[in-house]
């Protein structure tokens, strides 16, 4: 499936994509905690983040001291 097609799929079922640069978790976007992207500004190799904020979603990340 196109990155595109996966990223529509996101929001129509509620979530926030955020376009990230290839096999990385970062864009140069300044606004991006605010800025609701649409699924045409994922590029063809781009990874989809999802903004956890605007999507109404709580991730928790639990580290061991092992």
């Amino acid at each position: 499936m196109e990155n595109r097609q996966v990223a529509q799929e996101l929001i129509n079922d509620g979530a926030f994509i955020i376009p990230l640069f290839p096999n990385s978790k970062k864009n140069n976007d300044t606004d991006i905690l605010d800025r609701i992207y649409p699924a045409t500004a994922v590029g063809e190799n781009d990874n989809i983040g999802m903004n956890l904020g605007l999507s109404g979603i709580y991730a928790l990340d639990g580290d061991s001291t092992d």
